[in-house]
């Protein structure tokens, strides 16, 4: 049971992957027996891998069609970054608020992206990398919250805001005032000031959000 678990999570970690890249474009009907000659496992464990992004808001099934990689219009990530923005100011508020707040983590992860943003020949793989330290950042302050409710709900928009960020890249000026919003929280966060934190907070994601936006194709 313990390797057929590991197999479904190492396909869906793949799947996953292949979404968010495009090579599963959105609305791609996802056939098991197309995936299950792909990965090489049985229909079981593509079903299982299935599931598990279909929790994560990454894939949709509809009786007697099956599943299909969810399609995101503009209205709909923007809606979404709406509710994400509230989401991590509340987080940073929280995180704020904590006296004995461990920061160390998220001051790492600000030090790799100026150590990012430093690099003269940054290409799709650094702007990736870039996403993905500012997911890191924010998951941060999540935890430093010890609501798991509120860290598993923003894991999920996370997650889903990538079947957009894969695809626009933000550019290089975009991250340098990411990196620059990011030590602004940090320094909040050290000053236990709630409502600036949430201020910067909000402020910082509904930016990010609006500069996805300007390169969001009509259609997906």
């Amino acid at each position: 049971m313990v390797k057929k678990k590991l197999l479904a999570d190492s396909v869906y970690e793949k799947m996953r992957e292949r979404i968010f890249k495009g090579i599963y474009p959105q609305g791609l009907r996802l056939v098991e027996a197309d995936l299950t000659e792909e990965f090489g496992v049985s229909r079981i464990t593509i079903r299982e891998a299935i599931r598990s992004l279909e929790q994560d808001g990454l894939v949709v099934s509809a009786p007697n069609k099956g599943a299909k990689v969810r399609q995101i219009d503009r209205k709909s990530y923007m809606d979404m970054q709406v509710i994400r923005a509230q989401l991590d100011a509340l987080a940073a508020q929280l995180a704020a608020g904590k006296e004995d707040a461990d920061l160390s983590e998220i001051e790492q992860i600000l030090d790799q992206e100026r150590e990012l943003l430093e690099k003269e020949d940054r290409g799709v793989k650094e702007e990736i990398e870039a996403l993905d330290l500012n997911d890191r950042f924010h998951a941060g302050i999540h935890k430093i919250t010890g609501n798991e409710s509120l860290c598993r709900i923003c894991s999920q928009l996370q997650l889903q805001s990538r079947l957009v960020t894969y695809h626009t890249l933000i550019s290089i000026e975009n991250s340098q005032e990411s990196a620059q919003q990011h030590a602004a929280l940090l320094e909040a966060l050290r000053a236990h000031d709630e409502q600036l934190s949430f201020q910067l907070a909000y402020e910082h994601a509904m930016s990010g959000a609006r500069s996805a936006g300007k390169f969001f194709p009509e259609e997906i």
